[in-house]
């Protein structure tokens, strides 16, 4: 059987990470039919197995003589038994892998990139040395998210009732992300609905100390902006169009049109000349920068979001007895073809082939 890219990527990435959780056969843990199905026919084809009490993948001998076959071997040993915090860790950046791969970021680099050409993600982790005491390693967030025009530093919200330092947090972030010369804004990710997301976060009972606080103060302790993205669906068209540069600014004069005013508030993405309207383009829930907004204009303020993503803003402005605020909704496709965005392709339909155009067969054997 000649492999897929989509599957030799999801190999590639279980190899990488080391675990995959094995909660991508719960219809409730996973993050898409399509990711149950790639690690069902990896399992099959016993190119991944499960640990001893089924609780995650790892690679397996013939995983990895498929991944040096195809050229993409490198830096990926044979698989050892980690601790279970170790273990939860790299679940997290897996997920956060296998997701941000969906839409085409290199999530296989090794190094801070000196010289930022396209997307790429870099676990926290892979920045540890061999004595595993780089303080970037020992800290919550799971990585960074290289772009041209920015840096994301991105936590997997597993555990919403954790607490979390702000300051050291960012006082290792800003060092590391300061490298690639780009600002700097936090992601908070979780493996749920965007709407459930929020409401977890303004909800939870954080166990903290004097020094610590939950992750949803810490919006307001970080310096820099926060922004909400969940790792489904939603999530992924979220993330084409915040890496599409200058966005918002496109969106504001494709709505306004012989109307749009650049405005010079940071909160707000334009306004309307005719009515005097500011519109805040709040495809990234960035909530700090909304909050800012309605400390200063409520009457003729308009909150655009994608359609999807309605429920959810209702329900934070709720939190901030800001119900009577304007909310507008755009659909994807709409927001797509204003910013020239193209959906990406199936990489389930696309076969995978090596730098010199070959197939990779990995046979027909399957556990029976």
């Amino acid at each position: 059987m000649l492999v897929s890219k989509a599957k030799m990527e999801a190999l590639r990435i279980v190899g990488f990470y080391k675990d995959y959780n094995a909660d991508v056969f719960r219809p409730a843990k996973m993050y898409s039919e399509a990711e149950a199905k790639i690690f069902t026919e990896l399992l099959n084809r016993r190119l991944i197995t499960f640990n001893r009490k089924r609780t995650s993948l790892h690679i397996t001998s013939k995983g990895l003589d498929v991944l040096n076959k195809a050229g993409l071997g490198e830096g990926i040993g044979k698989y050892k038994l980690s601790e279970n915090r170790l273990m939860a860790r790299r679940h997290q950046n897996a997920k956060i892998a296998f997701f941000l791969n969906e839409i085409d970021v290199d999530v296989f680099l090794t190094d801070i990139p000196q010289r930022v050409t396209g997307s790429g993600f870099l676990s926290a982790s892979k920045t540890r040395d061999k004595s595993g005491s780089n303080i970037i390693g020992k800290s919550k967030f799971n990585g960074l998210l290289y772009t041209k025009s920015q840096t994301y530093v991105i936590y997997n919200l597993t555990n919403m009732n954790s607490a979390v330092l702000p300051l050291p947090e960012e006082n290792i972030f800003m060092r590391e992300s300061i490298k690639a010369h780009n600002p700097v804004t936090v992601l908070y990710m979780c493996n749920c609905g965007l709407e459930q997301m929020l409401n977890n976060l303004l909800f939870s009972t954080p166990d903290y100390k004097k020094i610590s606080c939950g992750y949803y103060d810490a919006i307001q302790e970080f310096s820099v902006p926060v922004c909400l993205v969940p790792i489904n669906s939603l999530g992924l068209v979220q993330m084409q169009i915040m890496l599409t540069q200058d966005y918002k600014r496109k969106i504001a004069k494709d709505i306004f049109r012989q109307h749009f005013r650049q405005s010079k508030a940071r909160w707000a993405d334009g306004i309307n000349s005719d009515v005097n309207k500011y519109l805040v383009v709040f495809f990234d829930f960035d909530i700090k920068r909304l909050q800012e907004a309605l400390s200063v204009e409520k009457e003729n303020l308009y909150v655009l979001v994608l359609k999807e993503q309605k429920a959810a803003v209702k329900l934070l402005l709720n939190s901030l007895n800001m119900s009577k605020v304007k909310v507008g909704t755009i659909s994807k496709n709409e927001a797509f073809r204003i910013l020239n965005i193209q959906s990406p392709q199936d990489k389930n339909l696309m076969q995978f082939l090596t730098a010199d155009g070959i197939g990779i067969d990995v046979g027909e054997e399957l556990i029976k």
